[in-house]
């Protein structure tokens, strides 16, 4: 019998008999298709498909194949440029100063304040009751609800009281140089880390989380409206200045990206994390991974959700903020010339206190980050704890302590194993909208199978792209759009350089008719057009 398959490149005939297998059935197919790797087989001209699976060991007849069925197929020319689509490191990455972290250190962050009847000078004098405040201020903050100085504002306090700002270390020191064996045969007290006392933190890295459109929360938040089953995403967008907070920066949220995961109704696996395509298309748009966000969502009736987190019971658990360190190491931000921290934030939906959908969004202090880079903490079956790892040969575990304040209203230090309350190492941000009006025309999100899935048809129609060859150039600045189109690989190399072009121009306000065009006619589109049909 013949099979087809219909792939970017054309239709080929493969001769195959009821009893070979579906594997053969490819091998046969890749022979004809030299240079290709990663082909993904769809009976559906508008599906990507997907790649071996256990099926393809069956037969032909089991599969009930008939003589001139049609298939479609995805591959990747060799010819093309590879990307790897696993997790990609970003600690190894080479870290550069950021353009706002140079912007606002230039900046003295000083906060003006108008005469009062106490000042006795004239319009140009200055005195103690009306003389700047440093962006630091205690007072200051306590009357604008601030909870936290702005990493930059803290940064200018330390160097000018003559400190310098450092990350937290609870490691061993394996390279200490005094005369004895090598951890863990032997240490000393210089290679083996001080005694911890866990304190509140009193800066934070981002100051506010702003999602430029409701929709964006909305159309997250709809999974679960559907399904019942919660949902976790990554945070697509930039770092501005924010300037409700002296120094401040805000995390300016674009897209939420929906990484392939396993859903409950009270548990979720993920898939994978951020890969060579995510963040391809965060590139073309200036874009970047600024954060987590996941749903902890319970129907209580007639439009209410549970209030899970509150005063009494935790607003983080130690699994989520064990998650949030881990991500936070993995997104380390180069602060001015250093490692220090991460501007990741991790942002929870779930029912407040009026029974009403609502955000929270938080950090991990430095001190978490530290100790969990030392392995020295790990979650606990009470949410509302962590526990203290115990000391082993391999793990050096040092006196750790906490503040509290006892029912005598005294502060007493109090050890903090076995395990310490949660919220010595969560740090909040506040969260907002845009003020500014943004119309959203959002693409179908990805790894929704259980909702729609993402279709060629779907992206031909999203893109208003047509047999006159003409695109809404608007719509391609649309995240889940740019990235079922990487995702799909219709577009080779120079293609995607083809395209960068285009959105840098639309960009820069410029012509673009010839851009256009050129990007229209080129073979990725051609495909993507026949196959949408």
């Amino acid at each position: 019998m013949i099979i087809r398959f219909r792939g970017k490149d054309g239709a080929y005939r493969v001769q195959a008999d009821a009893q070979n297998t579906f594997s053969e059935v490819i091998e046969k197919l890749q022979a004809q298709l030299p240079g290709t790797s990663n082909i993904t087989v769809s009976n559906n001209p508008n599906e990507i498909g997907e790649p071996k699976q256990p099926m393809w060991n069956q037969t032909v007849q089991e599969l009930g194949i008939a003589h001139g069925d049609m298939f479609y197929i995805h591959y990747i020319n060799d010819t093309e440029i590879q990307e790897s689509e696993g997790p990609v490191s970003h600690e190894e990455n080479e870290l550069t100063d950021d353009p706002l972290d140079l912007f606002l250190s230039t900046k003295d962050g000083l906060i003006s304040r108008d005469q009062t009847h106490l000042c006795t000078h004239g319009s140009k004098g200055m005195c103690e009751y009306c003389q700047p405040l440093a962006p630091w201020n205690e007072e200051y903050q306590q009357e604008k609800g601030i909870k936290h100085t702005s990493i930059h504002a803290w940064r200018k306090k330390i160097i000018e009281g003559g400190g310098v700002l450092e990350e937290n270390d609870y490691k061993v020191n394996v390279n200490c140089r005094n005369p004895h064996k090598p951890w863990p045969a032997g240490y000393c007290s210089s290679c083996q880390p001080s005694a911890i006392t866990l304190q509140f933190q009193k800066f934070r890295m981002v100051d506010h989380v702003e999602f430029i459109s409701p929709k964006i929360v909305e159309q997250f938040i709809e999974f679960w409206r559907q399904t019942s089953k919660q949902r976790v995403g990554f945070l697509i967008g930039r770092y501005k200045e924010y300037e409700a907070v002296p120094l401040g920066i805000k995390a300016e949220v674009h897209a939420i990206w929906e990484p392939e995961q396993i859903n409950d109704v009270d548990a979720i696996m993920l898939g994978s994390q951020p890969t060579s395509k995510v963040l391809k298309a965060c590139e073309l748009l200036e874009l970047e991974v600024v954060g987590f966000v996941f749903t902890d969502l319970l129907d209580a009736g007639q439009g209410k959700v549970v209030c899970k987190r509150h005063i009494d019971s935790y607003f983080l658990t130690s699994l989520e903020l064990s998650f949030a360190a881990k991500m936070q190491n993995t997104y380390k931000h180069n602060l001015l010339g250093q490692k220090f921290s991460s501007r990741f934030v991790t942002c929870c939906i779930s029912g407040n206190s009026l029974g009403d959908i609502d955000i929270a969004c938080y950090q991990a202090s430095t001190q978490a980050e530290a100790l969990l880079d030392a392995d020295l903490i790990v979650p606990s079956t009470n949410p509302a704890v962590v526990r203290v790892l115990p000391e082993s040969q391999s793990r050096y575990v040092p006196e750790i302590f906490y503040k509290r304040i006892n029912e005598y209203k005294l502060t007493v230090l109090e050890n903090a194993k076995p395990s310490f309350p949660v919220d010595y190492l969560v740090v909040s941000c506040s969260h907002g909208f845009s003020q500014t009006e943004v119309n959203m025309q959002s693409f179908t999100i990805e790894n929704r199978r259980e909702l729609r899935g993402q279709t060629y048809s779907q992206l031909a129609e999203y893109f208003n792209l047509n047999q006159n060859y003409d695109i809404n150039l608007e719509k391609l600045f649309d995240f889940h759009a740019l990235l079922y189109l990487f995702n799909s690989n219709v577009l080779s190399k120079p293609e995607e350089g083809q395209l960068k072009q285009l959105l840098q121009a639309v960009n820069a306000g410029g012509d673009v008719d010839s851009l256009k065009a050129e990007f229209l006619k080129c073979p990725g589109i051609v495909a993507l057009l026949k196959m949408s049909q």
